[in-house]
């Protein structure tokens, strides 16, 4: 959605949009797998409010950016490396379940929400 809103609200070219989702796609792919590390290492309250705020400034820093200095979409899309902050739901629900439970508890529940 991101790339057809940048270019109907600050008029970017398509080419520029995909390209730039895609780099945006690759640090999101990179950035879940360190984000689980991360939480693996230093337990997830420590990790989630840093990785949530950096999606927080991100995203801003994406909109933002796009409508003053159009040429910097590149690398503020790739500053989306918090969007790998998604993976913390997962790792949440997963914890919140006992074993013999789990995947009756988180498919029941992630298919209701």
């Amino acid at each position: 959605m991101t790339p057809l809103l940048l270019q109907k609200l600050f008029g970017l070219s398509p080419r520029e949009t995909q390209m730039a989702n895609l780099v945006g796609t690759a640090a999101l792919c990179l950035s879940t797998v360190a984000i689980g590390a991360a939480t693996d290492q230093f337990g997830i309250r420590r990790v989630s409010i840093p990785i949530l705020l950096l999606l927080i400034a991100a995203t801003y820093g994406l909109y933002f950016g796009a409508e003053h200095v159009p040429s910097a979409l590149l690398s503020l899309y790739s500053l989306g490396i918090g969007a790998g902050g998604v993976v913390l739901t997962l790792i949440l629900m997963v914890r919140a379940f006992p074993p013999q439970v789990r995947f009756t508890g988180v498919s029941f529940s992630y298919n209701i929400a």
